[in-house]
């Protein structure tokens, strides 16, 4: 009798909960090993940034080499160069794992993604092996005690679910009340850019493992977006909790304070850069936040800083994993503003002359990463007032980051990004005009544009967009209380400056079909 744990990249946690079990002190522990795969079929169900596959795969290898250094026995499938592996699927490998280990029981860490983890799940009993899943050990939420929570309500506030995860791991509390008697310091952590040196974030050059990576991806993945030219990302534990540490002494200070800026060129600035590394198990959720809290405790951040992280990890992070499992399949197709048109072909050039919309796609295909407001209230904000359809802004989404995962993506994309779920999680859509985006970068500044014309050749085409958007939604919209200003506004306009306003988003979006 043996067993198998099966790893796959984004369960590779120290305290991935299948791996304990094979590492917990026994009298008689049956003969186990780990099997990890690297599918070439599993990478192409998106045109995956070759960054994300760089990381993916080195991560993978890094961890199996600490594993065997623990004495467990790995059995890995890697991709090679020049594609002579015996293996394409997960399917494929499996069946030679099976011919060589012939294990009596095959367990899982649950993978976060319903999808995935039920084909995985499948495939294992196809073969006729018992298949068991443990807890996903890399969230803090109890996604079945949070479904039967919030199934039945029709809109999940995330603020609550955050305040019960402050209490029950005891963060930034002082007793049973929230430290500096606030439990939300969103509004200090809006403050535009004051121009200066930017701590740059720790670089890992590529050892001999990562090159070979790097070689492996970029024959086989040609065709895949971005570049694996200065891969200089951390593959193991101790290089993400090191680029962590790195964050937390010279950026997270000013994260607070800047945390909704954008600049030209920067796509960190004061962020952390850590989501690709906390997704896949390098870095360890409340290991993260420990940290965080300790460096407030200390004087090292202040509060409105150390609150807006712990926010963004155990109140949005979890809340989405929690509505994303609550609400699934379902919510996948869902599609409220009746959003039609195909998502431009410069979204994966960033051949546009709005300089807002060329910087950050950019950045993307050169990164793989934007922060949250460069996600938001560009990318986002611009397929939502131009009718985008959810689903192809998903695709690119899952296709261009480094972070992205469908447990994640989903619910940012269809519920906050586009408004497409009716406002189950968002208040209201995330739509603006220029003049956010002017007030909360240098954007307007290098743009063709001007952000103050609000209609004619040279206006912003956010600013017709946005009142377009608006006239065009009012049955959907208008009785939404957070839009009572620019409803009143739309409604004082004159029919001339209405009918420039639609002629002129009409003009602009004929160059993007349906």
């Amino acid at each position: 009798m043996s067993r198998t744990i099966w790893i796959q990249a984004n369960q590779l946690g120290r305290d991935n909960s299948a791996l304990a079990e094979l590492l917990r002190p026994a009298d008689s522990p049956p003969p186990s090993q780990v099997l990890m795969i690297e599918s070439s079929g599993r990478s192409t169900l998106y045109r995956y940034h070759r960054r994300k596959l760089t990381l993916l795969f080195s991560a993978m290898r890094h961890f199996a080499e600490e594993l065997r250094k623990r004495r467990i026995t790995v059995d890995y499938y890697p991709l090679l160069p020049d594609g002579s592996h015996p293996h394409r699927t997960f399917e494929d490998a499996l069946r030679l794992h099976l011919q060589k280990f012939a294990p009596t029981e095959i367990t899982m860490m649950e993978l976060p993604d319903i999808g995935h983890h039920q084909a995985a799940a499948s495939l294992i009993r196809n073969f006729g092996i018992p298949f068991r899943a443990t807890r996903n050990t890399n969230m803090l939420t109890d996604k079945d005690a949070f479904a039967t929570a919030h199934r039945s309500r029709k809109r999940l506030l995330m603020e609550q679910h955050y305040r019960s995860l402050r209490k029950q791991y005891h963060l930034l509390m002082e007793g049973d009340r929230p430290s500096g008697g606030r439990w939300n310091y969103n509004t200090n952590n809006r403050k535009p850019l004051k121009y200066g040196s930017i701590p740059r974030p720790l670089s890992f050059l590529p050892d001999k493992m990562t090159c070979d990576v790097i070689q492996t991806v970029n024959a086989l993945f040609p065709d895949h977006p971005g570049t694996t030219v200065g891969f200089d990302l951390p593959v193991t534990h101790a290089q993400a909790i090191a680029l962590a540490d790195d964050f937390i002494a010279h950026r997270l200070p000013l994260f607070g304070d800047y945390q909704d800026a954008m600049v030209t060129g920067e796509p960190l600035l004061y962020h952390s850069f850590v989501a690709p590394f906390l997704n896949i198990g390098l870095l360890s959720p409340l290991h993260l936040l420990k940290k965080i809290e300790h460096a407030y405790l200390n004087g090292a951040a202040p509060l409105n800083a150390a609150e807006g992280y712990i926010r963004r990890i155990l109140g949005w992070r979890e809340y989405l994993y929690g509505v994303y499992h609550t609400f699934m399949p379902e919510y996948l197709t869902s599609n409220y503003l009746d959003a039609r048109r195909r998502l431009p072909a410069f979204f994966w050039n960033g051949a546009t002359d709005l300089h807002c919309l060329a910087e950050t796609i950019g950045l993307a295909l050169r990164t793989g990463y934007l922060h949250h407001i460069q996600r938001l209230m560009v990318i986002s904000n611009f397929a939502t007032l131009t009718g985008v359809r959810p689903l192809e802004l998903l695709d690119w989404f899952m296709a261009l980051f480094l972070d992205a995962y469908e447990w994640v993506m989903v619910p940012n994309v269809i519920g906050m990004g586009t408004y497409a779920d009716g406002g189950r999680i968002a208040t209201k859509p995330y739509v603006s005009g220029g003049s956010y985006i002017n007030k909360m970068s240098d954007y307007c500044r290098h743009c063709r544009y001007s952000v103050r014309a609000k209609t004619g050749s040279d206006a912003c085409p956010f600013n017709y967009l946005y009142w377009n958007f608006l006239d065009h939604t009012r049955t959907r919209l208008s009785s939404n209380p957070r839009l009572a200003m620019p409803y009143r506004k739309l409604h004082d306009m004159t029919a001339a400056d209405r009918r420039d306003i639609h002629h002129a988003a009409e003009k602009f979006l004929l160059c993007f079909p349906r």
